[in-house]
């Protein structure tokens, strides 16, 4: 049975052939350029496109309630202003 260790102190996963440091280099080495040139890719779109689409959806949110509130003010003034125009007989 194995003892876990944190990973700052075990250090035998550097030299397991299973180990993510391992498989990324050996993925860099094999197709160097292309390889890392699509990984590189990859992340710097999710930096630049992650904070987009939250900003997006911060936007939308803040749009929503504008509208609904708008709307929930209109509908509180308008059914006022019916009842305050009814005829008092009726």
């Amino acid at each position: 049975m194995r003892i876990l260790q944190p990973p700052s102190v075990d250090l035998s996963s550097r030299s397991r052939p299973d180990s993510p440091a391992f498989v990324i280099n050996k993925a860099c080495r094999s197709s160097a350029t292309t390889n890392c040139g699509y990984r590189l890719l990859k992340i710097s779109l999710a930096i630049y496109l992650v904070p987009a689409l939250l900003v997006v959806l911060i936007v939308g949110v803040i749009g929503a309630l504008f509208v609904g509130s708008v709307r929930l003010i209109y509908r509180f003034f308008d059914s006022s202003f019916n009842q305050s125009r009814t005829p008092p007989d009726a």
